[in-house]
């Protein structure tokens, strides 16, 4: 994603409709975007406030590290077996 908006407040001033979007511009690869989070409303349509922050958008609309490419943890029985008495130590303690 080259550049994000979540949560951008919309008004229809004739109807009164006031709702929250997101608005997204994607290009093919991975690249780092810009994204655009919300500070302040209070100036009406007319004048919203951002913070602006580069680097990878992710498909949440958040940068930093995306859980949708991470890989499964290995663990092994010994770490099972250390864990559980650790548990049980704990427990058999505080009875």
């Amino acid at each position: 994603m080259r550049f994000a908006i979540p949560n951008h407040p919309w008004m229809d001033e004739k109807e009164g409709a006031a709702v929250r979007i997101a608005m997204t511009v994607v290009v093919k690869g991975r690249r780092d975007g810009t994204l655009l989070t919300v500070t302040d409303v209070r100036g009406g349509p007319d004048q919203i406030e951002f913070v602006e922050i580069s680097g990878a958008i992710n498909s949440d609309l958040r940068i930093g590290f995306d859980v949708t490419r991470s890989a499964a943890l290995k663990y092994y029985r010994m770490s099972v077996r250390v864990l559980s008495c650790m548990v049980t130590g704990i427990s058999s303690k505080h009875q």
